[in-house]
């Protein structure tokens, strides 16, 4: 179904593609739990992929923190996250039934019941609390990042609490970079849509060419 802990294979994907083509420079940006893989992948492979440059756009840091908040905050955001993940899920049950879980989905009624439905069966883990720890960005574990990278969070982060952020040791290597307004990955400009963090995005990465 889907492990967020599975950063290794990623990166060995990663690998891969690089290893049949040949680029200059290579960069990573990776937008909420993507940018959690970009970070992960930054600190773990990023000397081995010889990554340029990295950046994450409001990357979860302490899942369990988030939800916590989620549940917590407008319940217009809480109930958006939950129909989203539901649907996504119920369309790949539909082109993998062998898994049988498609009515505890459909009787689903909450985050943590899809959570309570998925963390037993489909990873190494026995609760939420274990599977959110094993991928947090929380303490050190950064640390090791040699590769210049960057986060871009929001203070007005319904999901990714200002709090989590700063429970990240500092590395001279990463640097972060808190906006006022911009959501969870949104950091629209103007009513028709555009996209500051697409020109910041740009910006950073121009740095380095």
């Amino acid at each position: 179904m889907f492990n967020a802990t599975r950063s290794d294979e990623v990166a060995d994907c990663i690998g891969f593609f690089l290893s049949t083509r040949s680029y200059e420079k290579v960069f990573i940006a990776g937008f909420s739990l993507g940018g959690n893989f970009a970070l992960r992948i930054a600190a773990d492979h990023g000397s081995h992929l010889e990554l340029t440059a990295v950046v994450a756009i409001s990357p979860p840091v302490d899942d369990l923190n988030g939800l916590r908040v989620l549940n917590k905050g407008f319940f217009v955001y809480r109930r958006y996250f939950f129909r989203l993940w539901k649907s996504s899920l119920i369309r790949k049950i539909s082109i993998f039934p062998e898994y049988g879980i498609q009515s505890k989905l459909r009787q689903a009624r909450s985050i943590d019941d899809i959570n309570s439905i998925l963390i037993p069966d489909f990873v190494p883990y026995m609760n939420p609390e274990s599977y959110f720890s094993a991928y947090a960005l929380t303490g050190d574990r950064l640390s090791t990042i040699k590769v210049p990278s960057t986060i871009i969070a929001s203070k007005d982060d319904p999901i990714v609490p200002t709090a989590d952020i700063i429970k990240i040791c500092k590395n001279a290597r990463l640097s972060i970079e808190i906006q006022a307004f911009g959501g969870h990955c949104g950091f629209i400009d103007n009513v028709w849509g555009a996209s500051w963090v697409e020109r910041r995005l740009s910006v950073i990465f121009n740095s380095f060419l």
